[in-house]
């Protein structure tokens, strides 16, 4: 049986406390609930390198309406056993209006287990939007903190997370943005990814929040598209 201590039980649950408070510190006005669709498929290229494909829909005005949809499609490479980078793209459809283009490089951290199988990780995150199409979007550097606790053999793992955008030409903080679900992995192939997002708009005169419902699934390709050749034997 998986067993869990208090101690490990308490900072879990502090975390989630800490989530649950940013959730109502900000924006106290009427919320819209946005759904965001996902299907994940991940491909494992060699021992290093790896990339995902992602087609999101988007539903608003409570889930009542289509909204729109994007792809997103990124490359990561294993720098340490800690250390990841990534580039992603995101090409967002809108309908009656022109695509948007975005791109983000990004650094990830997993911090050593100062707690038995509390899972913190850092990522750091240069957002920056292409001004096409007669649009200027602005550009971000973001700082996202996630905790996780692996529950029932490693299948289930909820996980809670804050991430402040910082826009550049602005010079403050925009946008604040909490996290709190929950990764179910059914096989070694497929999970199950289920989560609140807040997001909190800050910025003085501009301030509003939307909840922002993720649902979706992954898909993970375990075969590698590239693997070492066996070396000849010599005798």
């Amino acid at each position: 049986m998986y067993n869990i201590s208090f101690k490990n039980l308490r900072f879990l649950l502090f975390g989630i406390v800490i989530i649950l408070s940013s959730f109502s510190s900000f924006g106290q006005s009427k919320l819209d609930n946005v759904l965001w669709s996902f299907t994940k498929f991940s491909f494992k290229i060699d021992e290093k390198w790896k990339s995902d494909i992602t087609p999101i829909y988007r539903f608003n005005d409570d889930i009542s309406q289509f909204q729109n949809a994007s792809l997103d499609y990124s490359i990561t490479r294993k720098i340490t056993k800690r250390w990841n980078a990534s580039a992603l793209g995101r090409t967002w459809l809108i309908p009656n209006q022109r695509p948007r283009q975005f791109i983000w490089f990004y650094v990830n951290y997993n911090m050593p287990e100062f707690i038995p199988n509390l899972k913190i990780s850092h990522n750091i995150k240069f957002h920056g939007a292409l001004d096409i199409n007669d649009r200027e979007d602005p550009d971000f550097l973001r700082y996202k903190i996630t905790t996780a606790y692996p529950l029932f053999d490693n299948r289930w793992r909820p996980f809670a997370a804050i991430e402040p955008f910082f826009q550049f030409n602005e010079n403050n903080i925009q946008r604040w943005r909490s996290e709190l679900g929950v990764n179910y992995s059914a096989n070694n192939t497929i999970n199950f990814i289920g989560f609140l997002r807040r997001e909190d708009y800050i910025q003085k005169g501009k301030e509003r929040a939307l909840n922002i419902w993720m649902a979706g699934i992954q898909y993970k390709f375990l075969k590698p598209i590239y693997s070492k050749q066996k070396e000849p034997s010599t005798r």
